[in-house]
């Protein structure tokens, strides 16, 4: 598979997944250096580097990528995205008490 055709990629607690559109309901800003998710248990975070139009909608966040960006994080290894929007999706777990996001 070339890296042309990933369409998902995980790096620890998030998911990163190709789509092709924003929602149009969602809203946007344009950002630099973009913490995509924070770590509740060891303080770490997932960091975007380079420019991007970050948008929410709810809880589902969509980052337009105009050029190749990295995401990096102390823990994991860096992971490569191609220019599109990616959609961020946090890992969740379930217990008996609630279906939470796992803490990182």
């Amino acid at each position: 598979m070339k890296k042309s055709e990933i369409r998902m990629i995980r790096q620890g607690d998030v998911m990163l997944t190709l789509v092709d559109e924003i929602p149009k309901e969602a809203k946007a800003r344009t950002i630099t250096n973009y913490v995509v998710a924070e770590g509740e248990a060891t303080g770490h975070a997932h960091c975007l580097l380079g420019d991007a139009i970050i948008a929410e909608h709810g809880e589902d966040v969509y980052m337009k990528l105009s050029d190749p960006s990295k995401i990096t994080h102390q823990e994991h290894d860096e992971v490569h995205l191609s220019p599109g929007i990616w959609k961020v999706t946090r890992q969740r777990e379930y217990t008996p008490e609630e279906i939470r996001r796992v803490a990182d």
